[in-house]
């Protein structure tokens, strides 16, 4: 597992178990398909660094995040779903690019925007079971800008 892994899964971990009132389970060996997670959101950034933060996330994760975030309770929720889990991924991607361009890095973080660019082979990423579903978390991460 790589530094940026390791950051993502320390962020990501926080953010379901913290801000979402999901426990989250192992690191997932065998990645799940695109399809077995439809729901995806990503955060552009941009500074000294630029780069793209992805989440994605299978249905149940997807209806339980603006539940236990919002406090509502099935169709009630369903409205928010898309602004929960964009703050979501926001909150991952605010946290764990400190720890992996340092605590000193000036960044401007985009709005979260619905669906997932294409990815990339040197995205770092990892896949965790989070209750009764899963989610995947991918950083695409630029070369260092020349300031």
């Amino acid at each position: 597992m790589t530094d940026n892994s390791i950051a993502l899964r320390v962020a990501a971990t926080l953010a379901f178990e913290e801000l979402g009132l999901l426990s989250v389970g192992s690191a997932v060996e065998t990645p799940s398909g695109v399809d077995a997670l439809p729901a995806a959101v990503s955060v552009a950034f941009d500074g000294a660094h630029a780069g793209c933060l992805t989440l994605r996330v299978s249905d149940d994760v997807f209806r339980a995040i603006a539940e236990n975030m919002l406090g509502l309770d099935g169709e009630e929720a369903e409205p928010w779903r898309w602004d929960a889990l964009g703050e979501m991924a926001n909150v991952i991607c605010g946290n764990a690019l400190p720890y992996i361009l340092g605590p000193s890095a000036c960044l401007t973080l985009a709005p979260p925007a619905r669906g997932a660019p294409p990815e990339t082979r040197g995205a770092s990423h990892i896949e965790l079971e989070v209750v009764t579903g899963r989610a995947r978390i991918l950083l695409d991460l630029a070369e260092r800008r020349r300031q």
